[in-house]
This record gives structure tokens, C-alpha cells and sequence, in this order.
């Protein structure tokens, strides 16, 4: 009588609702958040670009002058908001 070989084990799929053997697609990103940490700025470290003093940051952010949002309790800008502002910024 002649064995036929094992069968290759199938890969398990992480989701519950992805069948098994299919790749899972790659997350995306939340519109207007930054996909990299890198591209994420503290508040000192955006004034320092700025260089304005982290006060008078803090105080646009209140008033909606300038975007940020928060991770946890912490405010946070996105590096190519800064980058705009420094491009708007008049020359000194």
C-alpha cells in the first residue's frame, strides 16, 4: 500500500473573519494623524523650530491658530503643519 506525504500545515490567519492562507491588509492611517513617529512634534520642540517661546505656541493651539492634537495628556503637532508655518513665517 502506497503512504501519501503530509500535507503542508496552512498558515493561520490572525483575523477571524480573513480566511486562512490570505495576507491581511495593512492598516491605515487616521486621516490627519502622522503615520510615523518621526513625523510628530512636541510643543518645546515645534517652538524651538519656530522659535517662538513654547508659551506663545501653546497659546495659537488654544485659539485654533495652530493644529495639534493629543496623545494621552500631551499635545502634540505634526512636523509638516510646522514645516508650513516656518514657510509662512515673513523673513526676519
Amino acid at each position: 500500500m502506497k503512504e501519501t506525504p503530509p500535507e503542508p500545515p496552512q498558515p493561520q490567519a490572525t483575523d477571524p473573519d480573513q480566511p486562512a492562507g490570505e495576507p491581511s491588509p495593512a492598516p491605515v492611517p487616521h486621516e490627519g494623524s502622522p503615520d510615523d513617529a518621526d513625523d510628530v512634534l512636541t510643543v518645546p520642540e515645534a517652538a524651538a523650530i519656530l522659535r517662538v517661546h513654547p508659551s506663545t505656541l501653546y497659546g495659537a493651539i488654544a485659539r485654533k491658530e495652530v493644529p495639534a492634537f493629543k496623545v494621552g495628556r500631551c499635545l502634540r503637532l505634526s512636523r509638516r503643519v510646522v514645516a508650513g508655518l516656518v514657510a509662512c513665517r515673513p523673513p526676519t
